[in-house]
């Protein structure tokens, strides 16, 4: 099974007006072997990896984090006019990220990044991964990522309510239709409520018509996607949100 990194690679935004006019962003990125800071090390995986780019990916969700790539999280060298620079190498100078984008090395002797045009500003807010990544380390995708997203706010939803767990909250019966994921949260909720109510679970709305696949979902054959939770006050239905049969 291929290893799917999830960190990512990313192009500099922030460059000189005059680098900027000499060729298009696109063409910059076809000649430029710029990583950004949070890229995985190629040397630490083997030969034949798969590299998802999250950051550049139109499928996956994403938020923006100002400040991401700041000088407490990464380990960035202060600028000195004494060093030596290797193409895209990163340097602080007067409390700005700079990186160098002439594509050769540079010495310091050649003036202050902020006064040179063999430096660019690293832009320091990014996009980052919210969708996050399944249980073999590749990444939520598609529908995936936007399903992933909703069931991470049901769980905190149901989670983190307190007003449904006081005794005058009066109910007997749980249900979160269409999404299994949350039969564990839901049979929680149910025992710190002393377990008065009874819980409906849902199967997946995808799971095969055959008695093998429903057979072996309800044992979690494949330790990862199935059910997981047993519990006397639970009841699972196939189809989901039909309930005919029992699992």
């Amino acid at each position: 099974m291929d290893l799917n990194l999830t960190k990512v690679v990313r192009y500099i935004q922030n460059l000189s007006r005059s680098q900027a006019t000499k060729q298009s962003k696109q063409k910059r990125l076809l000649t430029s072997n710029y990583t950004d800071l949070d890229c995985p090390d190629y040397r630490l995986y083997p030969r034949g990896i798969l590299l998802f780019n999250t950051r550049r990916s139109g499928y996956n969700v994403k938020r923006f984090v100002n400040n991401y790539f700041s000088t407490d999280a990464f380990n960035i060298d202060t600028f000195s006019p004494s060093g030596s620079y290797a193409a895209n190498a990163k340097v602080v100078y007067d409390n700005v990220v700079y990186v160098n984008i002439s594509g050769n090395t540079i010495p310091g002797s050649a003036g202050t990044p902020n006064n040179n045009g063999n430096w660019g500003v690293l832009s320091v807010g990014t996009w980052v991964n919210a969708s996050g990544l399944k249980d073999n380390g590749s990444m939520y995708a598609g529908t995936q990522a936007q399903r992933a997203m909703v069931v991470a706010a049901l769980k905190a939803a149901v989670d983190g309510n307190t007003a449904v767990r006081e005794e005058q909250f009066a109910f007997n019966l749980i249900a979160a239709p269409g999404y299994p994921e949350l039969i564990s949260n839901m049979v929680s909720l149910n025992n710190d409520r002393a377990n008065t109510g009874f819980i409906i679970g849902d199967t997946p709305m995808r799971l095969a018509p055959n008695t093998v696949d429903i057979v072996n979902w309800s044992n979690n054959a494949d330790n990862s996607t199935g059910l997981t939770t047993n519990d006397p006050y639970l009841g699972v239905y196939y189809p989901g949100s039909l309930s005919p049969i029992a699992v």
